[in-house]
């Protein structure tokens, strides 16, 4: 799975609400 780099905060924060549930808990995971 690719993820385009986001430039600003905000193209960041769309893009983990496009998330799916799981998908987000991996990311929340990956960023702590």
């Amino acid at each position: 799975m690719m993820i385009s780099v986001p430039t600003t905060l905000e193209q960041l924060i769309t893009a983990v609400q496009q998330l799916q549930p799981e998908e987000r808990a991996i990311v929340a995971q990956t960023m702590r």
